[in-house]
């Protein structure tokens, strides 16, 4: 696959099936939270609880140095609704695939 292709598919928008998939490929690889952006088009991905900063009108690391901190990662989605900007608090995503019936072992 080129990288125009692989680009392609990173930012096309999926829906619900395939954006559980993604989750549960991003859990597997170390991230446990999920957040969704202010104009809500995207899901975003944190390896540690994310802060809600309403100033900036994002979520971001309390500490960016911490070593477990990871790089967010995103998934364009508009079907997830019950994750949104309004939540207080970030998601668990193992909690969520369990309340969509992705089961730790399911790929």
């Amino acid at each position: 696959m080129e990288w125009k292709d692989m680009v392609k598919e990173y930012v096309r928008l999926k829906n619900r099936m395939d954006t559980l998939k993604e989750l549960k490929k991003y859990f597997d690889r170390g991230f446990r939270y999920v957040v969704r952006d202010l104009e809500g088009e995207w899901l975003v991905l944190f390896s540690l609880k994310p802060k809600r900063y309403m100033d900036l009108e994002a979520w971001g690391y309390v500490n960016e140095d911490d070593p477990k901190a990871r790089p967010c990662q995103i998934i364009r989605n508009l079907d997830i609704t019950e994750i949104n900007w309004k939540s207080r608090n970030a998601v668990l995503i193992e909690d969520f695939l369990k309340n969509n019936g992705i089961a730790e072992s399911e790929e």
